[in-house]
C-alpha cells in the first residue's frame, strides 16, 4: 500500500510538470466545451443537454491521448523495464499510474462543470449518481487507454491509435454529434463504440431518462475485457512481441455491440431543437382577439370556441409532445409513470387553495419533461398531470381556468418547478420562459381535449 501511495504521488507531480499532459487533461476538453456553448447557444438551457458528452470528451482526451502516450514515453526510455525488476508487487505500478490518471479525469471533469456553470448550465441535482457514472465511464475508458499503449511502440503510434479510437466516436458515437442526427446505420455502429454508453450513463445522471442499465453493463465488460487484454498482453518493454491476447479487448466491443438493442424508437429531432419565444411574445392560436379577463370566473363558453387548436404544434412534434392513444410505453417508462401517478395526489403545491395557481403548478411537471427532452417519458406524463389536475378542479370550472392559464402565460408563480424531486425530474432552469410557454401549450391541449369531449 505504501508502495502505491508514493507511486500516486509521483505521477501527480509528474503530470503536473508535464504541458502535454495538462493540455490533454484540461486544455482540450475546455476547448470542446467552449465550442459546446457556441454551437448550441440557441437553447434555453446552455450545456445541460450535453453534459454527458463534454464530461466524455473529458475522459476521452486523458485516456486516448496523455495515458497511452506517457506510458509508451516511459517504455521507450527503458523506465519500464526498471520498474519491472523493483522489489515487491509489480501491480502497484501500473496500478498508481491508472489512480493517477483517474484523478486527473476526475479534476478535469470537475472544472468541466464549474466551467459550464459558469455558463449557464444548472447545477446537477444528483451529484453522486453523476460520480458514479463519471466513474464507471473512466473506468473503461482507462482499460482501453492501456490497451492502446500496450499496442503502440512509439510515441507517433500512440497518437495515431488515439485518434482511431477517438475520432469515431466524435463522428457516430454520439460524443460531438448527436445520435439521433445520424442515419440509421451510423446509430447501430456505434453500439460497438463505448463513447455511446458513457454519454448515455453521464447524462441520464445529469437529466433522468430511460433506463441507463444496459449503458453500465456495457462500460463494466469493456472495463473487464481492456482489464483482461491488459493483463495479459502488457508489454514492459519494446522488445516484447504484442500478444494475441490483446483481441480479447476487441472481443468485447464486438460482444456488446451484438447485444445492444434500441431502448426506444428514435423520434426524429433537428440538430438544434428549436425554443420558442418568451411568453409575452407568444400569440394564443384564437381566430379573433380573446376579449381581456380580469379572473378565469369572466371566461366564457364563446371565449373558448373562439381558440383555434388546429395551430398548436402536433402531438408527435418535438414541442409539447403526447402519446398517441395507441402508443404503449415501455417498461421502465410506465414503471416511471406509476411513480408520477402515486406522488401527485400527495404533492403539495397540486393542492394549493387558488385553483388557477393549482393547475399551473400541475402543468409544470409535464413543462419540465418536455424542455429537457425527456423522450419517451414526456410523450406520456401529460396524460398523468391531465389527469391529475381533472380530479384538482371541478368540471365546469377547469375549461375556464385553463383558459385564462393558456392566454396569461407570465402570470402567477413558477418556483414550484424547480421542486419536482418527488417526480425525479430535474428542476426547471432559473429562465423559466421556456417551462410557461410549455405550460401555456399544454393548457390548450388539455382544454382541447376537453372541449372535444364535450366538456
Amino acid at each position: 500500500m505504501r508502495a502505491l501511495l508514493q507511486q500516486i504521488a509521483i505521477g501527480v507531480r509528474l503530470n503536473l510538470r508535464n504541458r502535454m499532459a495538462l493540455a490533454y487533461s484540461f486544455l482540450f476538453p475546455a476547448i470542446f466545451l467552449l465550442a459546446f456553448r457556441i454551437l448550441y447557444r440557441s437553447e434555453r438551457i446552455p450545456l445541460l443537454l450535453h453534459a454527458g458528452e463534454f464530461l466524455t470528451i473529458a475522459i476521452l482526451g486523458g485516456t486516448c491521448f496523455g495515458l497511452p502516450l506517457g506510458i509508451v514515453e516511459d517504455r521507450e526510455r527503458g523506465v519500464w523495464r526498471r520498474y519491472r525488476m523493483l522489489p515487491g508487487s509489480q501491480a502497484a505500478v501500473p496500478g498508481g499510474i491508472l489512480i493517477t490518471r483517474y484523478l486527473l479525469l476526475l479534476t478535469a471533469g470537475i472544472l468541466q462543470l464549474v466551467l459550464a456553470i459558469a455558463a449557464g448550465m444548472p447545477a446537477p441535482n444528483h451529484p453522486f449518481d453523476l460520480w458514479i457514472a463519471f466513474t464507471a465511464a473512466s473506468a473503461a475508458f482507462l482499460a482501453i487507454g492501456v490497451v492502446l499503449a500496450t499496442l503502440a511502440s512509439t510515441v507517433p503510434a500512440a497518437q495515431a491509435l488515439g485518434q482511431c479510437v477517438f475520432l469515431p466516436m466524435l463522428v457516430i458515437g454520439g460524443v460531438a454529434v448527436p445520435l439521433y442526427s445520424l442515419p440509421d446505420w451510423a446509430q447501430r455502429l456505434s453500439s460497438f463504440l463505448p463513447g455511446r454508453y458513457a454519454v448515455e450513463a453521464i447524462q441520464a445522471a445529469v437529466i433522468p431518462g430511460p433506463s441507463t442499465r444496459f449503458d453500465f453493463i456495457a462500460l463494466a465488460a469493456i472495463t473487464l475485457a481492456g482489464a483482461l487484454a491488459a493483463f495479459l498482453a502488457f508489454r514492459w518493454d519494446n522488445a516484447q512481441p504484442v500478444s494475441p491476447w490483446i483481441t480479447v479487448a476487441l472481443i468485447g466491443w464486438l460482444a456488446i455491440g451484438l447485444t445492444w438493442k434500441p431502448k426506444s424508437p428514435p423520434r426524429a429531432e433537428p440538430a438544434v431543437r428549436e425554443e420558442l419565444p418568451a411568453p409575452v411574445e407568444f400569440t394564443p392560436p384564437a381566430q379573433a382577439a380573446p376579449a381581456p379577463t380580469t379572473t378565469w370566473r369572466d371566461v366564457t363558453p364563446h371565449d373558448i370556441s373562439n381558440v383555434a387548436f388546429d395551430r398548436l404544434p402536433k402531438d408527435n412534434g418535438v414541442i409539447a409532445p403526447m402519446a398517441a392513444p395507441a402508443d404503449v410505453p415501455d417498461d421502465e417508462t410506465a414503471a416511471q409513470l406509476d411513480r408520477v401517478y402515486a406522488a401527485l395526489p400527495y404533492w403539495q403545491p397540486g393542492q394549493v387553495r387558488d385553483p388557477v395557481q393549482r393547475v399551473r403548478n400541475l402543468l409544470y411537471i409535464a413543462a419540465v419533461a418536455d424542455i429537457y427532452r425527456m423522450d419517451p417519458l414526456e410523450r406520456f406524463l401529460p396524460y398523468a398531470v391531465f389527469d391529475q389536475i381533472q380530479r384538482a378542479v371541478p368540471t365546469d370550472d377547469l375549461p375556464k381556468v385553463l383558459y385564462f392559464i393558456a392566454l396569461h402565460p407570465g402570470d402567477g408563480d413558477d418556483s414550484t418547478s424547480r421542486r419536482m424531486a418527488a417526480f425525479n425530474l430535474p428542476a426547471a432552469p432559473h429562465d423559466t420562459r421556456a417551462l410557461r410557454n410549455r405550460a401555456m401549450l399544454y393548457s390548450f391541449k388539455f382544454l382541447a381535449r376537453l372541449s372535444h369531449s364535450g366538456h
